[in-house]
């Protein structure tokens, strides 16, 4: 379930991101760490354009969010910390 893709290739936390939703995130991040389903996958998968869940928080200029994600590992489209 949450590797499940919307028809842009956006998982459930691009989703949660993209609408400032931190408790959210910080939910999905809980229940994938916990069920093995690829912390890192669900961090870092990029959707049909390219975009990580982190370019979405800076492009929407979720700094909180952003920051926040950055200390959980994530990267941005091109690999950046």
């Amino acid at each position: 379930m949450l590797q499940s893709l919307d028809e842009r290739g956006n998982n459930l936390l691009h989703v949660a991101v993209q609408n400032n939703l931190k408790k959210m995130c910080s939910l999905l991040i809980k229940a994938s760490d916990k069920s093995g389903g690829g912390l890192e996958t669900l961090l870092n998968d990029e959707n049909h354009k390219g975009m990580t869940p982190l370019d979405y928080a800076d492009l929407y200029k979720f700094v909180p969010l952003a920051d926040w994600l950055l200390g959980k590992g994530a990267i941005n489209g091109n690999g950046a910390r």
